[in-house]
């Protein structure tokens, strides 16, 4: 048996299932997290996975099943709840997450996840104040999580605290342990870019002040390119691809290349 089969075969298929999920893998995800139901219909795990591959895939009937199964089976874990919860915010029925994710934080108050997707709740209901500081208190305990640093960004530029949001969203970029996670950093790496553009550049100072800028939205195009090439997020690059056109429009309405004052 060659080493590559052996380590294959010495893995679980959730195990399996995971990494093809963290992958983006879709198909594979769902293939292996199935094969370890079949073989126990209970892991809380493989429903778990199967749950999140169909959310991810925009399927939420299944997605619901699964996350509905896994609260049936194992009530006292926090997961089933966190799923539901994540699926409802995504449906923009927020006050139903927010019943799930409450629910998920009894069983588990100090868990990165459910408090992430909590604070993603509190962004939704626009309390970017109560997220920052939910977020701030995870971190404490989970410091360098990557979903946590992306989240506290997009509630730092919530506030209008760009240039803060700027430094935190490079700080998830490097903390990236995931495709998808590195795409979500990005992304609200980008958003920081945009939301600074305005403050950087100095009409009567062109020559000095808005070349970084080019840089910056060149950098923001560059990994644009990236987000679509991995297929991640699409409908969100394609959003974010039309914001860089116009603080570009609007740079070279007051600073045109190669000009300036």
């Amino acid at each position: 048996m060659s080493v590559l089969a052996l380590l294959f075969a010495c893995t679980s298929a959730t195990e399996r299932g995971e990494q093809a999920l963290a992958r983006d893998d879709l198909l594979a995800a769902e293939r292996e997290f199935r094969a370890a139901l079949d073989a126990d219909p209970e892991d809380a795990e493989a429903l778990y996975g199967l749950g999140w591959t169909f959310h991810q895939a925009d399927e939420d009937g299944p997605a619901r099943d699964a996350f509905e199964r896994l609260v049936r089976t194992h009530p006292e874990l926090p997961s089933g709840y966190r799923g539901l919860g994540s699926l409802f915010a995504a449906a923009g029925n927020l006050p139903e997450a927010r019943k799930q994710l409450e629910e998920a934080l009894k069983r588990a108050p100090d868990d990165p996840s459910v408090n992430q997707s909590l604070a993603l709740v509190e962004l939704a209901e626009e309390k970017p104040e109560a997220a920052l500081s939910r977020i701030d208190a995870a971190l404490a305990k989970n410091p360098g999580r990557p979903e946590l640093l992306q989240t506290r960004a997009v509630a730092l530029l919530k506030l209008d605290r760009a240039e803060e949001a700027l430094e935190q969203a490079a700080a998830a970029v490097a903390a990236a342990d995931s495709a998808r996670s590195l795409t979500a950093a990005r992304l609200t790496w980008v958003s920081a870019v945009l939301d600074n553009v305005e403050d950087r550049v100095d009409a009567s100072n062109c020559g000095t002040t808005a070349a970084p800028v080019r840089a910056w939205l060149d950098g923001a195009d560059h990994v644009l390119d990236e987000a679509e090439a991995d297929g991640a997020l699409h409908d969100t690059t394609l959003d974010t691809r039309k914001l860089v056109r116009r603080r570009r429009g609007w740079l070279e309405d007051i600073c045109a290349p190669g000009g300036g004052k």
